[in-house]
């Protein structure tokens, strides 16, 4: 099982670090996440008070399948995002109230922040969707062509011979 350096931690502990900010150098496996080597980068979170600032830089080595022959490659896998995440306030005069950008996540501000499980999830996402180990990937190989079966039956040579004839 692999430790994690970091752990969720409560959002409003951003408010006490330099600059609302925490950051993580990256050189370790993540768990759940296969990869061939560790993933190496950097992570950092921002309390900006209304909202959290997640940025990510990291790069790995992943085991894929290709989709066409089925053979197994390496693929480079390379991350940089950046994810706001709304600090929804649930008090009554607030909580009609929606940010001008639109924020897909959100969370409570009083709430608590895995940057493991997040880092995990941006891994998943930057996937290819097509697995492909080269532009010129023949795909699984062929079967040979079955020759054209011998007639057992003398009932169906007259056919066989329009056919022929038919065909040249």
């Amino acid at each position: 099982m692999v430790r994690s350096r970091f752990r969720t931690f409560p959002i409003q502990q951003l408010l006490q670090q330099p600059q609302q900010t925490q950051s993580w150098e990256l050189a370790d496996p993540v768990e759940g996440f296969e990869s061939l080597t560790p993933v190496q980068g950097e992570l950092s979170v921002r309390h900006g008070y209304s909202f959290l600032e997640v940025m990510l830089q990291a790069e790995t080595i992943v085991n894929l399948t290709c989709d066409r022959c089925l053979c197994c490659y390496n693929h480079r896998l390379q991350v940089e995002t950046r994810e706001l995440i709304w600090l929804r306030d649930e008090t009554p005069e607030l909580a009609e109230w929606e940010p001008e950008d639109e924020l897909e996540e959100s969370l409570p501000p009083d709430g608590s922040f895995d940057p493991q499980q997040w880092l995990y999830e941006q891994l998943c996402l930057a996937l290819p969707l097509r697995n492909v180990c080269a532009e010129d990937c023949p795909g699984p190989a062929q079967p040979e062509p079955k020759p054209e079966p011998t007639l057992l039956d003398e009932r169906w040579s007259a056919l066989a011979k329009l056919r022929d004839r038919l065909g040249e």
